[in-house]
């Protein structure tokens, strides 16, 4: 069957749901504490890139680095909101 309008899909589109295909399953997902743990065990072992970390967890390297750096990784474990000056 037919996934497209399309009697041949163009290039583009087969490029398209190539990379979709792609991205991993938990992209867009909120981070659940079992994540935020796995991911700060992970790392503080040294053995694990960030990309590395993101395909076990099915995020991206990139995901990964962005949300240990807003975990209190060497203490609690916890998230850190950013700060937010001149709002109170």
């Amino acid at each position: 069957m037919k996934t497209s309008l399309w009697l041949n899909d163009p290039e583009w589109f087969k490029e398209k749901k190539k990379m979709d295909m792609e991205r991993p399953h938990k992209e867009g997902q909120k981070w659940t504490r079992e994540d935020d743990i796995m991911a700060i065990e992970l790392f503080k072992t040294g053995n694990y890139t960030h990309k590395q970390i993101g395909d076990l967890l099915g995020r991206s390297g990139e995901g990964v680095q962005r949300r240990l750096s807003r975990l209190d990784v060497w203490g609690t474990g916890e998230y850190i909101p950013p700060k937010r000056y001149g709002r109170r």
